[in-house]
């Protein structure tokens, strides 16, 4: 090719298709395959421009940002792929690694790599996009190549470039040469003719953008290599160099490249993290300044108590235990990327124990273990702040830790409750989203808040490590140390403040011998005198400036206006003084003030600030109320009750006046602070009864009790000394545990409090407690009843005989009060509750059902426990009417609501048993459980047949111990210890709880056989041999011959393989933390495996003689030959064989021959039953029930219904569902398919189908009517025909009658037999079934509409009620004859029958809808019929009558009036229904229901609804000033006003509903957003209208939630300062979630005083918010 290149025409860029190259992109060389090794080094050399940051001239002098590796096809030059910023733009370089690239014409395979660049140009043709060919060292050719594209670079065009080689002498010859040989490899690559003119054009496009770089790493010549490591030495490791981290890096790019990896340097610092410096290669300013700041958070904690001014010097507490159970979480969570949260009480050292232990994994395991400690408190107020300090985002910044184990901790991240909420929420999210592990330290006070902001940003659950107050050892050990503070260490409450670390260090700097215990004004007195104005301290400074800079850090602090503060001043000496005895923190840049260095200390200083006040509510009142301040109020308003010369009760009445005006204007919270600071002086008792007793008391008792319940909490106990005062109030009462429902739950935490501590008798408050019960006693002696009640024996059933006892004494406070009594309970006590047992056992559920007052029971008597626990739970009266197996159930009050059901600790079971003797325990467990599998066999037979009930039928016979006996029960009593059948839940604790205590027996070495016999003594039932072998299952290694008794009995084998497919439902009994648990998914064959498996010759041969006895026992049973055969020969070794399939092998059991024969036949019969579920589920079961349901295809329902022609024809054994109607679904399916115009779904079976259709509707004809039958069964052939059926009076099915010698008159026949004689609710199919004919033209005589209007108007002449039969006691059955229409206006709405309206209106609804020659008709008869429905409705509910129980009437009403009303203009026939149905909130409440589903139903529909609501909404609102009085129906109301939000997708799910597919959500918030002020007042103080306001809500964008939302809902649960809606369904949720926000708008003062108003109307959720 000439080297001129003028001529040549501009061209295009190049294009993929013009080049010719598949769609796998390069060839093997250009993809890597000529040089790994080479390319490799290449990547090291970019990797570690992105580790260093170092810049290189190929990419526009920036570094490195992101390196992918293999990154064909969609590059086809895929070595490298280099992306890097400029900070303005980003920039991409794809390189080609090539160590000895020729670049001639001639050389085919570098032809190739310019092909392949040519290629990647032009799939990639941006500006910012480049390419480079990496060769090996130097080279003459990639020189002048190299030469080339700078002078391609340096042209704006191809014509200039090429010109400038024209100019001779401009570029030298071997410059002009290799020109001319790249355009002839161009030429080759593009396939291109030389007299091309686009050659040149792509030539420069190319050179350009191309780099050839020559880098030395191998060879003779590896000069960049070294140079590499050199670069590398300043980030290495101190252990290691720069030639470690190299050569890692290459191992690494090796790695990369196998696996096609994109790597970033976040990823290539945690791969290189053991040999690099890691600090080195951070964001050095931001990591600077974490650093200062953690500095200053850690010289802020305290680590030891006390000094070394302190006579011993300081003591440092080991916490060796919960220092290395806390560092395995760290470093779990560290690895894991999970969130932990650490909390507990306000100076218990959580954070010195958290940063110490953080300290010591650092440096014990530097190379795995990293971690980035912030304080809360020290940080900016905003995200946007800390972004600002650090220059950099914190997710960013978090990705640059690089150690296998990373952690954010922050510490006090409680303060987001005092400052931003939202910066903790991003600093959260940030670690989650760097993958990294979170933890987050915080006080108790807001340790529910922390961990919901955790769990918001991590899906996994939130671990929790709690730092408990010190120990009793912690104590002494303090105690040993410091003696001057041995007296007031010694028998500390485990609730006091010096447990405590932060108070012991201030109590021991002290340095003064305190003779007696301290409360905590007290304290904190000693505490101010000595430590903060260091009274009688040589060196320490002025008492005075101390004291006054404390102060006024605490004023700013509190953000006192200036005019409010006292005389108050920084002293800088003082400051510097203050910081060294550690009630400052360090300076710190980011603080323009001092800080106080522990939460304590700022709450003490403040309390000081507002005891000095003259009114502590002005002060604070100065300050905005902020919300940490309430404790340091509480803490000076105890130092006012206790200061010298003041009269407790005075102040206390003061107090109660100005906290309750403060909390009107901030938040109810702030009136319970009088209250706790009270409870704890000791003057409380007279205080709070001179405030209940005072003529215009401010207290209830109500108040007193709920601040008690929620803040004098220790480890979700009550604390029984700081609620002492407040029970004494209690006990002033003759009747104490009758004042409340809240007093009597107060009184029995108070009791169980003691209990729990063991307390022994002589408690005077508990035995002020008894003489009062007593006492009470006495005054409701026993009636009395003769000797022989004839009732007892009414019908020859033992009847409940009548109760002696007045019911006072049976009441469940009474009873339950009498249990709780413990060690303090006498004979006279014990005699009360024995005298229920013997009259009324029922009601005994109090003391031995409630697990703690079963626990004081056992702790006075536990035979006492043993026989209230036989006379509670065994209910022998055989004709309850609920009887539950015969053994009374767990009351829910014990247990709570929703599962668990059962367990080992529920019941007193648990506290029996660990007190009891055994023999005790398990006579009172079998006994329960003999009861309760007799009467389960009892009732079964009653159920079944009259008469005595057969030995076979009464359980099974089995020798299990050496003894025949008989074992009452079936297949769910062997079960019940599993919890996954049918039985009493009691029965299932009590073997849950014996089945902890057995396998104890076991874990101390007792005999299995040894555990047995115990447990079968007196055992008559089924349910403990179930629990003993699953015993002996999980420990079979400790087991001998024991199981061989169980093997042996083919009931075993039975009852076992049913046990193993139930324990697989999720209402199994969870006892994960039990040994061997996964062997309970063990059935006897896997026994017998792993018996023969593990076991010696001898044993193998005794398992065969167990399999002998077990054939033998099926055969006196009368068990099949087979069953017996193929179960024993699981205990034949010699049957076992091993089998190999791929890499594994399985051990198997081969049957005999005919019992692989049974097996067939099994097999065959196991077909059919699988092809009826599947038939069944999917054209019924799924169709229904999943909203992910995909249609079958026609060729699919074709198959299907061929199938099911051969299923109906089959004779085989009964099946699971009625061949028929499983049959009828797919028929249904098929016949709806070819009327939409698919015939191919019929297959070839169009005239069984047709055929099976018209006998099942002809069929009616001679049944009987089934009018009054309530049937609900949608799977039955009728509904499935029913709804078919009109689907033959259309053109394209009609033809198939002829075929099968009908007509359309059968069809019309059928259809009027079935409207007139099947089942209500088969007759509304066939209304369903008529859509498609609306649709369809006129066709046939009669016509297919009039014959659908014909079957309409006669479902409904069941509609009248006949006249009373005296004789039979009900209306007789009447049948309307003639106009039905005209006759259903003429009777009374009492003489409706509503339900046989149904299907006329349904029908008639969607006739009315489209034009046809009946719609006139249609339309005309419908509104008839709408009158006499929702006027007979009313009628019905007068008279107390149930009108629509389950709302399907208004359902179908609210469904026609909807294919009725085209516009809004029309919904004036919506509202007058409604306008009737209002007198009845439940008829209205059905009604809205019924709208808002059948909207839901189709989006025609949902269009409609969606305009018709907000007039709707408007409309109705206005009932509230009607007179009606709907919305205050004590039934009903709540539910109207609330249903007048809409909630549709809830009411969709009903027997009625036509959803197909997935019901839509019509509602739009901003529709009805502008009513609901309206709508308000009808909802006030209902529960059910604020979760429906927050349904609406949640549809608004948040901003709106909160301001508008806040508001609404204020209105709804707050009236005259006090909460009437604490807590719903929702509420909480809501509140949390929207905090965050209402903080951002400025709007959490609104938030945090419906919160508090709810909290002191005893909402617990919200409680950690409110403290």
């Amino acid at each position: 090719m000439s080297e001129s290149v003028n001529g040549r025409d501009a061209v295009p860029p190049l294009q993929m298709g013009d080049l010719n190259v598949g769609q796998a992109g390069s060839s093997p060389y250009a993809t890597g395959g000529g040089g790994t090794s080479f390319a490799h080094r290449v990547a090291a050399v970019y990797l570690a421009s992105m580790l260093t940051r170092s810049r290189r001239a190929e990419l526009e002098e920036q570094s490195v940002h992101r390196i992918s590796f293999q990154t064909g096809p969609t590059h086809p030059v895929d070595d490298l792929l280099v992306a890097y910023s400029s900070g303005t733009v980003d920039g991409t370089l794809a390189i080609a690694c090539r160590a000895t690239p020729n670049w001639v014409r001639s050389h085919q395979s570098t032809v190739d790599l310019v092909k392949s660049l040519l290629s990647e140009l032009a799939t990639h043709d941006r500006e910012t996009h480049r390419v480079a060919v990496a060769v090996s060292g130097r080279s003459s050719q990639s020189d002048q190549l190299a030469r080339v594209c700078d002078i391609a670079r340096a042209h704006a065009d191809a014509d200039a470039f090429h010109a400038s080689f024209d100019v001779d002498g401009r570029w030298s010859a071997p410059v002009r040469r290799r020109y001319s040989q790249f355009l002839d490899m161009v030429e080759l690559a593009v396939g291109a003719p030389p007299s091309d003119p686009s050659i040149a054009q792509r030539a420069w496009h190319l050179l350009s953008r191309l780099h050839v770089l020559s880098i030395r790493v191998q060879g003779h010549d590896d000069t960049d290599r070294v140079s590499l490591a050199t670069s590398l030495d300043t980030v290495a490791s101190p252990q290691g160099d720069g030639i470690a981290v190299r050569d890692r890096l290459e191992v690494e790019a090796t790695r990369y490249d196998a696996t096609g990896a994109t790597v970033d340097r976040n990823l290539l610092r945690r791969d290189l993290h053991s040999v690099l410096d890691s600090p080195l290669t951070r964001s050095t300013v931001a990591w600077g300044v974490l650093a200062e700041h953690r500095k200053v958070a850690t010289a802020s904690v305290r680590l030891t108590i006390g000094d070394d001014a302190s006579s011993n010097g300081p003591l440092t507490l080991g916490f060796s235990d919960r220092r290395v159970q806390l560092a395995e979480r760290l470093e779990a969570s560290a690895t894991s990327g999970g969130a932990l949260l650490v909390v507990g009480e306000s100076g218990a050292g959580k954070s010195a124990l958290v940063l110490s232990t953080v300290a010591d994994l650092e440096e014990a395991n530097a190379d795995e273990f990293e971690a980035l400690v912030i304080n809360f408190r020290n940080l900016p107020d905003t995200g946007m702040e800390l972004r600002a300090a650090l220059g950099m985002s914190v997710q960013d910044l978090l990705g640059e830790l690089s150690a296998a184990g990373r952690l954010v901790v922050i510490d006090a991240a409680d303060a987001a409750l005092e400052r931003s909420s939202g910066l903790l929420n991003e600093l959260v999210h940030a670690a989650r989203s760097a993958g990294i592990g979170a933890v987050a330290v915080t006080s108790a006070s807001a340790a529910d808040y922390v961990q919901e902001q955790l769990a918001a940003a991590y899906s996994s659950e939130v671990d929790t490590f709690e730092v408990a107050p010190l120990s009793d050892e912690d104590v002494r050990e303090v105690s040993e140390h410091f003696p001057l503070l041995r007296n007031v260490l010694r028998d500390l409450p485990a609730s006091s403040l010096l447990r405590r670390p932060v108070v012991l260090d201030l109590l021991a700097r002290t340095e003064l011998q305190v003779e007696r215990s301290l409360g905590e004004w007290e304290c904190l007195e000693l505490v101010w005198r000595k430590i903060v104005r260091a009274e009688g301290r040589t060196g320490a400074g002025s008492s005075e400036a101390r004291e006054q800079t404390l102060l006024a850090t605490a004023a700013a602090a509190l953000n006192l206006p200036i005019q409010s503060r006292p005389e108050l001043g920084f002293d800088s000496a003082a400051v510097d003084q203050l910081r060294r005895d550690h009630l400052l923190s360090p300076a710190s840049p980011y603080r323009h003030r001092p800080e106080f260095a522990h939460d304590e200390i700022r709450r003490y200083a403040t309390a000081i600030l507002l005891v000095r006040a003259h009114t502590p509510t002005e002060t604070l009142e100065s300050a905005e109320a902020p919300r940490w301040a309430l404790s340091a109020a509480t803490l000076a308003l105890k130092g006012q009750l206790l200061a010298p010369g003041a009269q407790p009760p005075r102040v206390f009445a003061e107090a109660l006046r100005s906290f309750h005006g403060f909390a009107d204007r901030h938040g109810a919270r702030w009136a319970d602070v009088p209250i706790e600071a009270v409870t704890e002086t000791p003057q409380a008792y007279d205080c709070l009864r001179a405030a209940l007793t005072a003529d215009h008391p401010l207290l209830t008792l109500k108040d007193v009790v709920r601040v008690t319940q929620q803040r004098h909490q220790v480890a979700g106990r009550l604390d029984a000394v700081a609620s002492t005062p407040v029970i004494r109030v209690l006990l002033d009462e003759e009747q104490p545990w009758d004042v409340s429902k809240d007093s009597f739950q107060l009184l029995v935490s108070w009791l169980q409090a003691l209990v729990l501590a063991q307390l022994p008798a002589g408690n005077l408050l508990r035995t002020t407690l008894r003489d009062r019960l007593l006492t009470f006693w006495e005054l409701h002696p026993s009636r009395q009843v003769s000797a022989i009640d004839p009732s007892s024996y009414l019908g020859g059933h033992r009847r409940r005989r009548r109760r002696a006892l007045d019911y006072h004494v049976t009441s469940e406070e009474f009873v339950e009060s009498l249990a709780l009594l413990g060690p303090d309970l006498n004979e006279r006590v014990e005699a009360c509750l024995r005298a229920i047992a013997a009259d009324a056992p029922a009601f005994l559920a109090p003391a031995v059902d409630e697990p703690l007052s079963a626990r004081a029971l056992a702790l006075h008597d536990p035979e006492l426990l043993a026989d209230l626990i036989e006379a509670y739970y065994i209910d022998d009266d055989t004709e309850d009417w609920h009887l539950d197996h015969g053994v009374r159930r767990h009351q829910s009050r014990w247990t709570g609501f929703g599962v668990p059901l059962f367990a080992y600790y529920f019941g007193g079971f648990w506290p029996l048993f660990q007190t009891a003797p055994f023999t005790t325990s398990i006579r009172v467990l079998n006994k329960i459980l003999n009861h309760g599998a007799a009467t389960r066999v009892q009732t079964l037979a009653r159920h079944r047949r009259q008469g005595e009930i057969d030995e076979d039928d009464r359980g099974v016979v089995m020798t299990l111990d050496g003894v025949e006996r008989t074992y009452v029960g079936d297949s769910h009593v062997w079960s019940w210890y599993r919890g996954t059948s049918v039985g009493p839940y009691p029965g299932m604790s009590a073997l849950l709880a014996m089945e902890r205590v057995a396998e104890g027996w076991l874990d101390q070495g007792i005999p299995p056989g040894r555990v047995v016999d115990v447990l079968l003594a007196g055992c008559e039932n089924l349910a403990v041999p179930g629990m003993l072998y699953g015993l002996l299952v999980r420990h079979i290694e400790k087991v001998g011959p024991e199981l061989d008794f169980f093997l042996a009995e083919p009931a075993v084998w039975e009852l076992e393989f049913g046990r193993v497919t139930s324990e697989y439902s999720g209402l199994r009994a969870n006892t994960d933390d039990l040994a061997n648990n996964d062997r309970r998914q063990w059935s006897p064959r896997d026994v017998s495996a792993w018996l023969i498996t593990h076991g010696e010759e001898e044993r193998i041969a005794s398992l065969r003689t167990v399999g002998e006895t077990l054939i033998r026992n099926g055969e006196r049973l009368g068990l099949t030959d087979e069953r017996a055969k193929g179960w024993a020969a699981s205990l034949d070794a010699s049957r076992y064989q091993i089998t190999q399939q791929g890499d594994q092998y399985y051990l198997e059991v081969v049957p005999p021959p005919e019992v692989i024969a049974a097996q067939r036949e099994m097999a065959s019969y196991q077909e059919e039953v699988q092809t009826t579920l599947r038939l069944q589920n999917r054209y019924w079961g799924s169709a229904k029930h999943d909203p992910d349901y995909q249609f079958p295809t026609v060729a699919e329902i074709a198959a299907d219904l061929k199938a099911a022609k051969e299923l109906l024809e089959s004779d085989g054994q009964q099946l699971p569902s009625d061949r028929i109607d499983v049959v009828a679904q797919v028929v249904g399916a098929a016949v709806s398919r070819a009327a939409d115009g698919e015939p191919e779904a019929f297959g070839d079976e169009e005239q069984f189908a047709t055929r099976l259709v018209l006998d099942v509707a002809l069929s009616f004809r001679k049944a009987h009517s089934q009018r009054h039958e309530g049937q609900y069964f949608d799977l039955g052939a009728d509904r499935a025909v029913a709804r078919c059926l009109p689907a033959y009076l259309t053109t394209l099915l009609r033809p198939l009658l002829h075929e099968v010698g009908a007509t359309d008159r059968d069809v019309a026949a059928g259809g009027m037999a079935m409207a007139s004689r099947a089942t209500s609710e088969t007759r509304l199919y066939l209304a369903r079934g008529c859509d498609i004919v609306w649709t369809a033209p006129c066709a046939g005589s009669p016509c297919a509409h009039e014959i659908a209007v014909g079957w309409l108007l006669e479902s409904a002449r069941d509609a009248e009620i006949g006249p009373w039969s005296q004789k039979k006691q009900r209306p007789t059955r009447k049948r309307i004859k003639g106009d039905v229409i005209a006759r259903l206006q003429r009777i009374p709405g009492d003489s409706i029958r509503i339900e046989a309206l149904d299907p006329a209106i349904r029908g008639l609804g969607a006739a009315s809808r489209w034009q046809h020659c009946r719609s006139d008709e249609a339309a005309a008869a419908l509104s008839t019929l709408l009158h006499i429905q929702r006027h007979a409705m009313v009628v019905h509910e007068e008279k107390g009558w149930t009108a629509d129980d389950r709302g399907s009437h208004t359902l179908i009403a609210a469904r026609a009036l909807l294919d009725t009303t085209s516009a809004i203009a029309d919904s004036s026939a919506v509202l007058d229904y409604l306008d009737t149905l209002r007198v009845d909130a439940g008829l209205m409440t059905n009604f809205l229901h019924g709208l808002a589903a059948a909207g839901a139903e189709t989006q025609a529909r949902a269009d409609i609804i969606r305009e018709l609501w907000p007039p709707l909404l408007a409309h109705a609102s206005g009932y509230i000033n009607d007179g009606t009085d709907t919305f205050r129906d004590r039934h009903w109301g709540d539910w109207a006003a609330a249903a007048l939000l809409p909630d549709p997708l809830t009411w969709t799910q009903g027997l009625y509903n036509e959803v197909v597919g997935t019901a839509i959500d019509w509602v739009r918030a901003d529709d009805l957003s502008n009513l609901i002020d309206g709508w308000i007042p009808a909802g006030r103080g209902s529960i059910k209208c604020v979760d429906a306001l927050i349904r609406i809500l949640r549809r608004m964008p948040m901003p709106d939630q909160v301001v508008r939302g806040l508001a609404w809902m204020s209105e709804l649960c707050v009236q005259d300062n006090r909460a009437t809606v604490k807590q719903t369904w929702t509420s909480d949720e809501w509140l949390k979630e929207v905090r965050s926000a209402a903080e951002e708008h400025g709007l959490l003062d609104q938030w945090q005083m419906l919160v508090d108003a709810m909290v002191v109307a005893g909402n617990e959720g919200l409680a950690p918010y409110s403290r």
